[in-house]
């Protein structure tokens, strides 16, 4: 799954723990949720992965460096 973010700041990281957050929970849940997110950005901003596997099923390590070498990725923290 990829979103596209036409914002080109970086992102933060946010503590989901914070009630009072107005912003990045989202994030945090892709980032549980994933078996891996990294985000790539360019001029035109930024785009955020993230692989869904089924339950019970892990990314070997050399699958993880392929998928973020495609896109040329920075894998979190945000």
């Amino acid at each position: 799954m990829s979103v596209v973010d036409p914002d080109p700041r970086p992102l933060r990281p946010v503590d989901p723990n914070d009630a009072l957050a107005e912003s990045g929970r989202g994030l945090h849940i892709v980032d549980v949720l994933s078996a891996l997110c990294w985000v790539a950005y360019d001029r035109e901003g930024k785009t955020i992965h993230a692989v869904l596997a089924a339950p019970g099923v892990e990314l070997t390590p050399v699958e993880r460096e392929a998928l973020q070498r495609s896109t040329r990725g920075h894998q979190g923290p945000w």
